[in-house]
C-alpha cells in the first residue's frame, strides 16, 4: 500500500515526533543527547527553524517551521541513526517508521502545543517541574546566550518571564499528536473507568444531573483531555467544556 502524502501546513509550522523502533531508547547517555542536538543545530537555516524541542528517552518532540520538512527530518534521523549504530555496534532501523507530523494552523494551537511539548517530562513523571528537565529547550527562552532555537516568537505571546512561567504551569485541555498505541491505551483505561461508573447503564439515558456528575468525576479524578472525554463518552464537546468551567 502506498504511503499517504503528508498534509501540508499553511503556516509551514509542524509538531514532529520521532520514536525509537519498538519503543527502544534513542539515548543511552548525555553524549548521545548532545550529538542529536548538534545534528539538529547543523540543519538550522532560513527554511528550517526550531521553535521548541524535548528529548525523551525513546522519543523526540520538535516544533519546527519548514517548507521542506521531510528533507531535513530524514537527514537528521539518518545521520543520527548511523552514528548511534556505529557507537553501539548494532544494525537495523533505529527509528520507528517515518517521523510523524501535524500541521499547526493557528496561534492558539501553536502556543498550546509548545506548552505540551515542554510539559512532557512532567507528564511522564521524570521531573516535578518543566524547569527541572535538562533536555528540552525550556532554559533557552529567557537566556541571553545565543541559541540555535528561534526564541523570538514567544515575545508575541508573553510580556515577560513571569507570564511565561505561569502559562507553563497550566494544564492542557487539547489533544496533540501522539502515537496511536499510546492514545489507544489511555482510551481503554478511561473507558473502563466510565464503564464502572455507569454500572451497565447508557450515559445517554441517564438523568442530566447524574450524567453531569459522572462526567465531572472523570474530569476531576483523571488527566483526561476535553476532546478525549467527548470522544469516549459520546457527549458533545460543548457540554464537556461547560462542565469543566
Amino acid at each position: 500500500m502506498p504511503r499517504q502524502a503528508r498534509k501540508r501546513s499553511v503556516t509551514a509550522i509542524y509538531h514532529v515526533i520521532l520514536r525509537g523502533m519498538d519503543k527502544m531508547s534513542l539515548f543511552y547517555d548525555d553524549n548521545d543527547r548532545k550529538l542529536f542536538l548538534k545534528q539538529l543545530k547543523s540543519q538550522v537555516c532560513p527554511d528550517f527553524e526550531i521553535y521548541c524541542y524535548c528529548l525523551m528517552t525513546n522519543h523526540i518532540h520538535l516544533l519546527v517551521k519548514s517548507n521542506l520538512l521531510s528533507h531535513y527530518m530524514h537527514h537528521i534521523a539518518f545521520v543520527y541513526a548511523m552514528w548511534f549504530n556505529a557507537k553501539y555496534h548494532r544494525k537495523g532501523y533505529l527509528f520507528q517508521d517515518r517521523f510523524r507530523s501535524e500541521g499547526i494552523e493557528t496561534e492558539n494551537y501553536l502556543i498550546q502545543c509548545f506548552r505540551y511539548i515542554l510539559q512532557n517530562p512532567v507528564k511522564a513523571g521524570i521531573c516535578r517541574q518543566v524547569s527541572d528537565y535538562r533536555w528540552s529547550s525550556y532554559r533557552l527562552y529567557y537566556n541571553s546566550s545565543a541559541s540555535f532555537v528561534n526564541v523570538g516568537f514567544i515575545k508575541n505571546f508573553f510580556s515577560d518571564r513571569i507570564q511565561f512561567e505561569k502559562y507553563l504551569l497550566e494544564r492542557n485541555q487539547t489533544s496533540f499528536l501522539e502515537y496511536l498505541s499510546e492514545r489507544q491505551m489511555r482510551d481503554e483505561r478511561l473507558r473502563e473507568m466510565l464503564k464502572a461508573l455507569l454500572r451497565g447503564r447508557d450515559i445517554h439515558t441517564l438523568a442530566k444531573n447524574e450524567q453531569k456528575m459522572i462526567l465531572r468525576q472523570m474530569l476531576r479524578e483523571t488527566d483526561v483531555e476535553l476532546r478525549q472525554l467527548a470522544r469516549i463518552s459520546g457527549v458533545s464537546i460543548g457540554i464537556i467544556r461547560y462542565l469543566n468551567e
